[in-house]
Formats: C-alpha cells, structure tokens, sequence
C-alpha cells in the first residue's frame, strides 16, 4: 500500500515525538490506527512524515511543525487556565463548606443552650407546682380548679383594695 508504513509503537512514539504510552492511548481513542500481527501491535501511519536528516540538516516541514506546536501550546495555555479557575473554585467552596460548618456549629450551642434553659424552667415550674399545692391544700385533688380558687382569692382582693381604696390599707 503506498502511502502507508508500518511501524511497532516505540518506533512510532519515535517517529511522532510522543511516547509509547501516549501511541498505546491513541490507539485505543482511535486516532491511531494500529493493526495485529503475528501476536504484535503495528502502528499503520499514513503519509509519513519525512525522516529527520543526519546532523546538521533541518526537516523540510519545519514551518508546518512551528505551526503545530504553536496550536498545541495555545490548548496547552487554555487547559492551564481552566484549571487555574477550577482550583480558585474549589478553594471558594471549601471556605464556603467552612463557613457553614462554622456556622452549624454555633446554632448547635444555641440549640443546646436552649434545651438547657427548658429543661432548668420545667424543674423550676416543677418546684413552684409542688410549693402551690403544699400551701393551698384543697388543690391536692384537682390541680386546675385549685388554681382557679387562687385566682378568684387573689381577684377578690384586688377588688377590696379598689373598693378600701389607699385609706383603707392603712
């Protein structure tokens, strides 16, 4: 086949100024054909590029690889500078992440402060609860309507100090 050559993968890394491991990744993307034989892998390059000259002499496609790499350094160039942005990105996440941790963490005191203050009033409500009934016995049976006696007590005071008016607490 004209146009064609043959070529095992280092010769071919050789031959493309890349290395084996990037031939072998080529061929398994498809942008290198290779072919089978004999239990070997051959690299099938079309239109090969002319063979470097001995010592001294400079390749006749020398401007067509100037170009080349100048494409690949501007790809090269752009990839650094998705990357530069993801890294500033992952950095804005991670001081977020640390924002709300610390954050998480501070209502969590709150909230643990919070259970702290019910749980001191209960037993303070408790305490004042168990000093009702011991003064007020007829509230021993009914909580509720010992409570309601309370309050119809201290109403009918009030009304006797609005009646008496400030001469008669004297």
């Amino acid at each position: 086949m004209a146009g064609q050559e043959r070529l095992s993968v280092n010769t071919a890394a050789e031959r493309l100024g890349i290395t084996p491991d990037a031939v072998r990744s080529r061929i398994k993307r498809g942008t290198l054909w290779a072919i089978r034989r004999h239990g070997r892998v051959q690299v099938v390059l079309k239109d090969p590029p002319p063979r470097r000259p001995a010592a001294g002499g400079h390749p006749t496609n020398g401007a067509a690889q100037e170009a080349a790499n100048g494409a690949a350094g501007g790809a090269v160039e752009r990839l650094r500078g998705e990357l530069a942005q993801a890294k500033r990105r992952l950095m804005e996440l991670r001081r977020e992440r640390d924002r709300l941790l610390q954050q998480l963490e501070r209502q969590q005191g709150m909230l643990d402060r919070e259970f702290a203050l019910r749980e001191g009033l209960q037993k303070h409500l408790d305490r004042l609860s168990e000093r009702l009934v011991s003064a007020l016995p007829e509230t021993k049976d009914d909580p509720v309507e010992g409570a309601d006696q309370l309050w119809r007590r201290l109403e009918k005071q009030i009304e006797r100090m609005n009646r008496d008016g400030p001469e008669g607490s004297r």
